[in-house]
C-alpha cells in the first residue's frame, strides 16, 4: 500500500510533526523544522529539512519558498528539537498514526534522492 488519502489528511491536519519525527529518526541528516509563530512556538505544520536544504513533508520535496506559498503563510522555517515540535500535542488521529508515520516515512525516502 503507498500513500493513502487518510495519510494526506492524517499529516496535514494535525499529525505532521508525527511524520517529521519519523523522517528524522530514519535519517538524522533530516532535521526537524516547522513555521514559527511571533511567539517562537512551531506553528501550522512541521516537516524536515533536508542537507541540501530543501523541505520534505507529506508531498514531498519544495523549496522553502513552494512550501511557505503551499501553505499560504510569511512564516519563518525554523529548526526545532522533538520537545519543541510536541507543542503540536498528541496524535489527532489515532495511536495508530506513530506506526503509519513509520511507514510513510519510509514509502518517501525510497521514493526520492536525497
Amino acid at each position: 500500500m503507498g500513500i493513502t488519502d487518510l495519510d494526506m489528511q492524517r499529516f496535514t491536519q494535525g499529525d505532521c510533526h508525527y511524520l517529521a519525527r519519523a523522517l528524522n529518526k530514519s535519517r538524522p541528516d533530516l532535521r526537524l523544522a516547522a513555521f514559527q509563530d511571533k511567539n517562537l512556538e512551531p506553528e501550522l505544520h512541521a516537516f524536515v529539512l533536508t542537507p541540501k536544504n530543501l523541505v520534505l513533508d507529506i508531498y514531498g520535496l519544495h523549496t522553502k519558498e513552494a512550501l511557505k506559498r503551499m501553505w499560504s503563510t510569511h512564516m519563518d522555517i525554523v529548526e526545532m528539537s522533538w520537545s519543541d515540535l510536541s507543542l503540536f500535542g498528541p496524535p489527532e488521529f489515532s495511536r495508530y498514526t506513530y506506526r503509519r508515520a513509520h511507514v510513510v516515512a519510509s514509502i518517501l525516502l525510497a521514493n526520492l534522492k536525497i
